[in-house]
């Protein structure tokens, strides 16, 4: 062995059978078998608890998301809207434009023939 190799002094892996049968019977012998069903109970309610919270936060932030993407879809529906009527106008004007136009040059090239 290398003196530049460094083991590491707690190296924690998965966890197997054998590992998790010692905890148990560790558990076992600090909390005694009359506990074990509470402490197994109260551990099952705080997991749904948490879970049941963890959903709820999950479900606030979908509905602050949802409620931006809405308000920014209305924002750019309202400003196509405004953009439509525009060039809508502006189609109308300019419409009416040429022909007017055309009248006006009718008129001078009237008044250059005269």
């Amino acid at each position: 062995m290398s003196m530049n190799t460094i083991t590491p002094v707690l190296a924690i892996g998965p966890l197997g059978t054998p590992e998790i049968i010692l905890i148990l019977f560790v558990v076992l012998l600090l909390f005694g078998a009359k506990r074990l069903p509470e402490l197994a109970r109260s551990f099952g309610k705080s997991m749904r608890e948490f879970k049941k919270a963890a959903s709820e936060v999950e479900d606030n932030f979908r509905t602050a998301v949802d409620e931006e993407d809405r308000k920014k879809m209305a924002e750019e529906d309202a400003i196509r809207k405004r953009v439509d009527e525009e060039v809508r106008r502006r189609l109308a004007t300019t419409a009416s434009a040429p022909s007017t136009t055309v009248h006006i040059e009718e008129s001078v090239s009237a008044d250059k023939k005269a």
